[in-house]
């Protein structure tokens, strides 16, 4: 049910930091090298050649060639992906995107007026949600860059003069000189990040000093009680980041003899982080490889400061950037770059970065230590695995393919963790995911020559199980329980006890299959004791889904879902699997008032309109075969969902009887849509005529080559009920 999670959180856990530590070389002979870029100067970038194409901008020295000639490209490429970012609702990676896109311009003083129409078209979707938000300075900046980019466009000044009148504005109670200078502080370094030009920083560290002098005249001087509360507020905020916001004005372009001469001013002393001082002054205007890492150390703790995460995040991505061209042996500043492409939606750039850092290039082998291949392999797993989320399955080949020199190099060296059958074994998932059975098997067998994997294991019992081989299915299951490892690893355990039950149950073996689910809850009821935020949404959401096999269990089932519906509220794909899975019960009893309530259930959640759309349906036709006579509720999301020509619309009509099953089909975007599609056009023949009528639909989901849905669970439940529970409560199992 979970691995695809659970060997993800094996792989990976990001943060923003990046380790300043070195280890021995290892020694092996003829290493595997970073591939080149050879790409021709100021030619557009394509979507495939990103990766080597910020490799290489990454590793040129500042006013080369390899940096001056690809920014106007590369920061081109990075705002035409925001837009998809946008559409996507990852609002914060396409403003990411887009501050990267601004550096990168910025710091090669590259022409903004050059950039195409696919580029400029970006700012339009990525000003929408700083502006609803009323986020003052990113909204001028992103208007200030497109009006910039396009001089004749009408749009971008007129916000930017509604701004300025909204801000030069007189208040009933005009704020103090404190409050106002603030605002502006926060307003003008905010907008710098958006800005393609520097020519804005003099009067932006200017209004940050004013900040500061403000703060000291606070403390000194007389209250205004009518402003106090808004006085003690900004007083607060600016003694513990203007001057985190100053450096950071500076070190986003990588600027560190700037940032040296900014806090020599009077006003910064006292309001600069003594660690970052430090730094600061031991670096001096042209830093070391070590100054540049202790720059970046001391900079990582402020990202925790009210509103910093960005400024921080962009300060130790620019510093990190200009260092990389002078140092193009450090993995840890080759790492921080990789992440800042990764948060900016370019994960596929961040393996062809680290590769080339730690493995060189033809002309420059390198044998990089294991510990560090380990992180360089974890950041490249979280990369595809984000593209996979993201349903871009061709992104996700893109950037495993980047990833193979790395692997090579850890199958060379040994000891290395991840190793590279584990991030087989994650492809493997995906392509079961991406609906490529052919392709994630031969993962799962390359992985599991190599290394015993019990996830590569249960990746293979679930094809096998796909193609009704529940006799081999049963047997890798079998194998994965037996591999070694996961006898410390109860999260793991359990989801392969819950797939045994499944596969036994499915066969005909009512006892088998009890022993493994009640198996599998006796693992994960002692973890529900000390599980906390995501972690307990996942340990909920399996005991809500063994519990969903059992007759009897449906109080604890509820409570178990809702517990991990609370814990679980921003990931909205576990949402999303909790919500359809709550309809298994109601389908198996034929029960409308259950159906309804599941229905309920999925609206309050505020899931996609996608699935509210699936969830209505379900209902629906849960109440139809009952006799539920009203459905007024659930015809109104469906008429609400079908005004709209996307996925979710289409999917609407289709159960209004507005559009036919083939153009639904056709027209489902990805293998994952097409399933759900699928399983939409059996749910409504279900309801209308019996299981005899749908079991041809239903056999397509049940059978689908698209690997591990709930879609699938739900196709089986319709075909065979009576397989769908085990009879009686779970026994033995304390703590439910």
């Amino acid at each position: 049910m979970a691995l695809h999670s659970l060997l993800s959180h094996r792989l990976v856990a990001l943060t923003l930091g990046a380790a300043v530590a070195f280890s021995s070389i290892a020694c092996h002979p003829s290493p595997p090298v970073a591939p080149s870029w050879d790409g021709r100067a100021g030619a557009p970038i394509s979507e495939k050649d990103l990766p080597l194409a910020a490799a290489h901008f990454a590793f040129s020295r500042n006013g080369t060639p390899g940096r001056t000639d690809l920014a106007r490209p590369l920061a081109e490429r990075l705002l035409i992906r925001s837009r998809a970012l946008f559409a996507a609702g990852r609002e914060r990676h396409g403003l990411a995107a887009v501050r990267l896109a601004a550096m990168i311009m910025r710091t090669n003083k590259a022409a903004p007026e050059s950039l195409s129409n696919d580029a400029v078209a970006a700012f339009e979707s990525a000003v929408t949600g700083p502006a609803a938000r009323g986020e003052e300075g990113p909204a001028i900046g992103l208007y200030l860059f497109w009006s910039v980019a396009r001089p004749a466009d009408a749009k971008p000044k007129s916000h930017l003069d509604a701004i300025a009148k909204w801000t030069g504005s007189p208040a009933d109670f005009p704020p103090s000189a404190l409050v106002s200078i603030a605002r502006e502080g926060v307003r003008r370094s905010d907008a710098l990040a958006y800005s393609p030009s520097d020519a804005d920083r003099g009067a932006a560290d200017k209004t940050l000093l004013e900040w500061m002098d403000q703060v000291v005249a606070f403390k000194e001087g007389e209250r205004t009680p009518a402003r106090y509360g808004d006085e003690v507020y900004a007083a607060v905020l600016g003694y513990r980041t203007a001057g985190v916001r100053l450096v950071a004005g500076h070190l986003r372009d990588g600027d560190v003899g700037g940032a040296v001469d900014a806090i020599s001013a009077p006003q910064s002393q006292g309001f600069i982080p003594d660690a970052l001082r430090r730094a600061l002054l031991d670096a001096g205007s042209t830093p070391s490889l070590e100054g540049y890492e202790q720059v970046v150390a001391a900079l990582l703790p402020n990202a925790k400061l009210e509103g910093m995460e960005e400024a921080v995040s962009d300060a130790v991505l620019g510093t990190s950037l200009a260092a990389t061209g002078d140092h193009p042996q450090s993995g840890p500043l080759a790492e921080v770059v990789a992440r800042g492409l990764f948060v900016a939606g370019s994960g596929d750039a961040a393996p062809a970065v680290l590769a080339r850092a730690l493995l060189g290039t033809k002309d420059d082998p390198r044998r990089p230590p294991a510990k560090d291949l380990g992180r360089a392999i974890a950041v490249s797993a979280a990369a595809i695995r984000d593209f996979a989320d993201r349903e871009d399955y061709d992104a996700a080949r893109r950037t495993y393919a980047s990833t193979e020199p790395l692997l090579l190099a850890a199958d060379r060296i040994g000891g290395v963790s991840p190793s590279s059958a584990m991030v087989k074994t994650l492809m493997g998932l995906i392509e079961g995911e991406a609906g490529r059975p052919g392709n994630a098997r031969a993962f799962f067998d390359e992985a599991l020559a190599v290394e015993p994997l019990a996830t590569a294991f249960a990746g293979r019992a679930r094809i096998e199980a796909k193609n009704g081989d529940l006799t081999a299915a049963r047997a890798s299951i079998d194998k994965a329980l037996a591999a070694k490892g996961t006898d410390g690893e109860p999260a793991l355990q359990a989801d392969l006890s819950i797939l045994a039950g499944d596969y036994a149950r499915r066969a005909g073996d009512a006892n088998a299959a009890r022993a493994a689910y009640e198996q599998a809850l006796k693992l994960l009821v002692p973890m529900r004791q000390t599980a906390k935020g995501a972690s307990a949404a996942e340990v909920n959401a399996r005991i809500a889904a063994v519990l969903t096999r059992f007759e009897g269990a449906e109080s604890k089932e509820d409570e178990a879902a809702t517990a991990a519906e609370s814990a679980g509220a921003s990931d909205s794909r576990a949402l999303s699997r909790l919500a359809m899975m709550r309809f298994l019960r109601a389908i198996r009893t034929q029960n409308a008032s259950r159906g309804k309530e599941a229905f309920r259930r999925a609206i309050a959640l505020g899931l996609s309109t996608e699935d509210q759309v699936r969830a209505a349906v379900l209902a629906r036709a849960i109440g139809k075969r009952s006799g539920l006579a009203d459905d007024t509720e659930i015809t109104k999301v469906l008429t609400s969902a079908a005004a709209k020509d996307d996925a979710a619309g289409r999917l609407a009509k289709f159960a209004l009887g507005q559009l036919d099953a083939a153009t639904l089909i056709a027209k489902a975007p990805t293998p994952r849509r097409l399933v759900s599609a699928k399983l939409v056009i059996a749910v409504v023949g279900w309801g209308a005529g019996g299981v005899d009528a749908a079991r041809k639909d239903l056999e397509s989901v049940a059978r689908a080559d698209v690997i591990g849905t709930v879609d699938g669970d739900l196709a089986l439940e319709l075909l065979d009920p009576q397989k769908g529970a085990i009879p009686g409560a779970p026994k033995g199992v304390t703590g439910l």
